[in-house]
């Protein structure tokens, strides 16, 4: 996976660079505007950074950001991305809804290093 070192700006209203500043040369992140009302929060950060809490804190913060800008925050991942999932419900996130797609098994242990 490639990964990149400077935020995507949201297409519409900017979220404040400041957010990730500190962050900014370990993680990917970004927020998507996908319809008028309702931004989607991603975040992946470097390896070696992980399971410090860089990402869960990220996330709450951009989560209370597109708050504060009258929109509502979501954050899609699959299932089968454990740690992702565990991001967004450490984040304050609940599943709304589900998607289902089949993955090898292969596939789900080598993205999460099993």
């Amino acid at each position: 996976m490639h990964y990149l070192k400077k935020l995507h700006p949201v297409t519409k209203d900017e979220l404040p660079k400041e957010i990730i500043q500190t962050y900014n040369e370990v993680l990917f992140t970004r927020c998507s505007a996908d319809c008028d009302t309702m931004w989607q929060i991603g975040v992946d950060v470097l390896p070696e950074y992980r399971r410090n809490g860089i990402a869960s804190a990220l996330t709450s913060k951009l989560a209370i950001e597109i708050i504060n800008r009258g929109k509502i925050p979501f954050y899609r991942a699959a299932w089968s991305n454990i740690r992702s999932v565990r991001n967004a419900i450490k984040s304050g996130f609940r599943p709304s809804w589900v998607e289902m797609t089949a993955k090898s098994h292969q596939y789900v242990s080598k993205m999460n290093l099993l």
